[in-house]
């Protein structure tokens, strides 16, 4: 249910372009983390907000939250990257979905990632 709510938001940072007018310009998740705090009964009606947490040229993070009947029963957050899929290689944003995603502000006060958005890398 959140991969939904990532390409909904996907679509809207690329001007509602379809897959095939994207040029192969789409994203990749790097991050998952998943809390499960409640259940989910098949044919339960639900809902998942997303929050935009933090972006960079060619990185943005998400804040899922899946609401069943019964209150929240999962958070899911992700790190996602930007990715050429005819040459599959990483690549920063098309300017208009920088410009999207600038253009959608701070993330509400209580949205607080856990995951960071760049990986460390260790050195031996």
């Amino acid at each position: 249910m959140a991969d939904e709510g990532a390409l909904c938001l996907w679509k809207e940072l690329s001007g509602d372009r379809g897959f095939d007018k994207r040029e192969g310009n789409e994203f990749v998740i790097t991050g998952t983390r998943v809390r499960y705090l409640g259940e989910l009964h098949l044919g339960d009606a639900t809902q998942v907000l997303t929050a935009l947490c933090a972006y960079d040229e060619k990185r943005f993070q998400l804040l899922h939250h899946i609401i069943g009947r019964r209150g929240l029963a999962a958070t899911i957050e992700t790190v996602n990257l930007s990715f050429h899929l005819p040459t599959r290689r990483v690549q920063p944003f098309q300017p208009d979905v920088l410009a999207a995603l600038k253009a959608m502000g701070p993330p509400p006060p209580d949205v607080r990632p856990e995951l960071p958005l760049r990986r460390e890398r260790l050195r031996s």
